[in-house]
């Protein structure tokens, strides 16, 4: 089933990228008091998550539960974050063994043993990589909720999921494994995503775009260091109910948003650091740590941070040219042969 694709999401994507960054140079900086970090991340984080279960399942739910689905999934899913993950995973190793300083190097991967309990991601990742374990759990999950799906509807599927999710976030969300305390957002995109699918999406307004319009701006408003300091109120990211149905209305707006949102996110600019966002996520802190080290600061906070960013940047397009695209582009060798091969026994038949 042809799936139409949702430029704002994009923008969306790009501006979740940008949350993370921003959130790691004020803490490392303390730019403004730091603010706009100690959570800033997280908030990107939480967006990426209702991201995948959104996208994943407005694909895939739509599709029969078979053989060559599930492997096609299978394997776009493991091209799209692993490749580039196993080199960023090494990263810390390497700088280590080339004689860079352990602050800059991230040396908390220091032996073979640590690098493969990364890539196999028995272990919790370090720095931005704990996103990664998280990530791939995401993806297993979604085959039991896509077999479901399969077998009792969409809507039973989207009920029992909400409940459950209910009963996670009614019991504090302080469980001992982290996908226990991480996996709402998720459940949430995928919700949205079967609404989005078992009928059209609501026409936009501009009412509804100012709103979320709003929303985007008030984002960083939630943040724990802003939030206390500002407004006086203690938020925990993760299990805040404000944040929650700030990000839920956020983005079930930016979905279908045609207005004053939609011009925003789907701007060439932050279209484009979403499409370079992995490369980003995963890359900034390697340029962040040497930059800090090594470029002597400048007289504005600002300039300091649009010469970090666009070097960031740079950094992420190189990535994703010369690195992320061409690993997908091998990892998903094997599906495309199994792909034309089918076609090839569908024709002869």
């Amino acid at each position: 089933m042809q799936q139409q694709h949702i430029n704002n999401l994009d923008g969306f994507r790009g501006f979740a990228a940008l949350l993370v960054v921003v959130s790691h140079y004020s803490n490392l900086t303390g730019v403004l008091g730091g603010v706009l970090g100690e959570g800033g991340g997280q908030a990107g984080v939480m967006l990426f998550f209702m991201l995948t279960g959104f996208l994943i399942a407005k694909l895939h739910l739509g599709q029969e539960f078979t053989r060559s689905n599930l492997l096609e999934y299978a394997f776009k899913r493991v091209a799209r974050v692993y490749p580039l993950f196993i080199i960023i995973a090494a990263l810390p190793s390497f700088l280590s063994w080339s004689g860079f300083p352990g602050k800059i190097a991230m040396s908390d991967i220091d032996s073979f043993s640590a690098y493969l309990g990364q890539i196999t991601l028995i272990d919790r990742g370090y720095g931005v990589l704990w996103t990664i374990q998280i990530e791939f759990i995401f993806y297993i999950a979604f085959v039991a909720i896509w077999f479901a799906a399969s077998k009792a509807g969409s809507a039973v599927i989207a009920a029992s999921l909400l409940a459950i999710t209910c009963l996670l976030v009614a019991g504090g969300l302080s469980y001992g494994y982290d996908f226990f305390n991480r996996c709402h957002y998720f459940v949430f995109g995928v919700v949205i995503a079967i609404f989005a699918n078992s009928k059209p999406v609501s026409n936009s307004t501009r009412l509804k775009s100012v709103v979320g319009v709003l929303l985007l701006i008030s984002v960083p408003v939630m943040f724990p260091k802003f939030s206390k300091i500002f407004i006086g109120l203690e938020v925990d990211s993760w299990r805040s109910y404000i944040v929650m149905v700030q990000f839920l209305f956020l983005f079930i707006i930016a979905v279908s948003d045609r207005y004053y949102l939609s011009a925003i996110l789907s701007c060439r600019p932050l279209r484009w650091v979403g499409k370079v966002s992995y490369s980003l996520y995963l890359i900034h802190y390697f340029v962040l740590l040497p930059f800090l080290e090594w470029v002597p600061p400048v007289s504005s906070y600002a300039v300091n941070f649009v010469f970090f960013l666009s070097l960031t940047l740079l950094v992420s397009w190189l990535s994703y040219r010369f690195l992320e695209r061409p690993l997908q582009k091998i990892f998903l060798v094997p599906i495309r042969s199994e792909i034309a091969s089918g076609k090839v026994l569908e024709s002869s038949r």
